[in-house]
């Protein structure tokens, strides 16, 4: 198969073909000569994403439970364990890139949220490997 713009049609005749090309590099595939998208492995998100990471911040409150939130989003969670804490945030999270991807069109207009969507991008694409207690911060 050639480098250039693959047709739908030509992708669903050589899946098999095309799972194994998009195993080393990109391709662009276009339904109707429109609509053109790319079929991009997973190891090269990982690659151009890697240095994308949000700040988490966790702080124990007056009562005993813990507030935590990452810097330049809006989320913020506050539980009664440092562990249930970070698990409400990271829900947040996951939910909160679900909700820009899939509106992509609306959030693309504003320009401070757009900053924030390589780091939305990675929560999206590796939603179980955001962090962990002892692994700050995100991503890493």
């Amino acid at each position: 198969m050639t480098q250039g713009v693959h047709t739908a049609t030509e992708v669903r005749k050589n899946w098999s073909d095309i799972i194994d090309i998009v195993q080393n590099r990109p391709i662009k595939v276009s339904r109707n000569n429109k609509n053109t998208f790319s079929l991009i492995p997973l190891y090269m998100w990982e690659l151009l994403l890697a240095d994308y990471s949000l700040e988490l911040t966790i702080e124990e409150d007056e009562g005993g439970g813990y507030i935590a939130s990452f810097e330049g989003i809006d989320l913020i969670a506050a539980e009664g364990t440092k562990e249930d804490t970070i698990e409400d945030l990271k829900e947040q999270l996951i939910e909160y890139a679900e909700e820009v991807i899939e509106d992509l069109h609306f959030y693309a207009r504003d320009s401070e949220r757009m900053k924030k969507f390589p780091h939305l991008l990675k929560v999206w694409l590796f939603p179980d490997n955001l962090f962990c207690l002892e692994t700050y911060p995100l991503g890493h």
